[in-house]
């Protein structure tokens, strides 16, 4: 069953099944490690030459932001980050990218805004945009939470307007 990365740590030394975006990727030559990114966190990947299957080894290095699911073993590593690794065993490729894209969403490039606008489906990955809309929808989720304790109901009205909206 798929997790989340941040369910990982109650995962040591077993087999999990995860699924997200290329982060980034270190290619060492005969070691690759990839950060996977799901809307939880992220989590790193390693993978040895010789260790892991062939194609596995070759998925290590997919462009960033190719969606992707894996199966691996979580291990423990000082050096990681959160002090965990996952030594993949498969993994699958649900969406390839094909292009370059016009919006890092690891943001170390900083795109222009018209740029950013123009590829909002993209920008909207940045941990920064997503933090905005995840903190709205706590905000909201725990306004509507206290209005129903208190016996409220929610109506969303018909917007009704003084002139034509289009053309």
């Amino acid at each position: 069953m798929r997790i989340y990365t941040s369910e990982i740590n109650k995962s040591k030394n077993s087999e999990v099944e995860l699924a997200g975006w290329v982060h980034e990727i270190r290619d060492h030559g005969k070691i690759r490690f990839l950060i996977l990114r799901d809307k939880k966190g992220k989590v790193q990947l390693v993978a040895k030459k010789g260790a892991v299957p062939d194609e596995v080894f070759n998925n290590m290095s997919l462009p960033k932001e190719t969606v992707i699911s894996i199966k691996g073993t979580v291990k423990e590593s000082p050096q990681a980050p959160n002090g965990i690794e996952v030594v993949p065993s498969e993994i699958n490729v649900l969406n390839k990218v094909q292009i370059q894209l016009p919006v890092d969403p690891t943001s170390h490039i900083q795109a222009d805004l018209d740029v950013r606008l123009d590829n909002r489906h993209i920008d909207l990955r940045t941990r920064r945009v997503y933090s905005i809309f995840h903190i709205q929808s706590n905000i909201l989720k725990a306004f509507r939470e206290k209005m129903y304790s208190l016996d409220f109901e929610e109506i969303i009205p018909p917007s009704l307007i003084a002139a034509a909206s289009e053309g």
